[in-house]
């Protein structure tokens, strides 16, 4: 008796599957002839996206003013260990008796321009 329901049962599986398949046509609207609906829809105003990415258009180098400290006699940049230099030169042998300071700027990075 289940073996005749079988053929009946696959057939009624098979049509309901290809009917979901096939989706059915969406009902479109004319699209609309008076000019007072295409005025309106002209007039609708453009809103900016808050949450966009920001692009910049232009990078400016940025510099830090510092202040260095060169060895008169071998030329060596002696920043943040002077006294050493000095000890370490005499106690080999060295003549690296004086120092002098030169402010410079270091190049640190770009700072991004934004068009707002």
């Amino acid at each position: 008796m289940y073996k005749k329901m079988i053929p009946a049962i696959l057939l009624l599986l098979f049509l309901f599957f290809i009917g979901n398949l096939y989706e059915k046509p969406k009902e479109t609207t004319p699209p609309s002839t008076s000019k007072k609906e295409n005025i309106e829809e002209m007039d609708t105003k453009i809103e900016i996206d808050s949450t966009r990415e920001r692009i910049p258009i232009q990078y400016v180098p940025v510099y830090e003013h510092q202040v260095h400290a060169y060895c008169d006699q071998c030329k060596a940049d002696i920043t943040g260990n002077v006294q050493a230099h000095l000890y370490y030169s005499k106690a080999n042998g060295g003549n690296c008796t004086s120092v002098h300071y030169e402010e410079i700027d270091i190049y640190v990075g770009d700072e991004p321009i934004y068009l707002d």
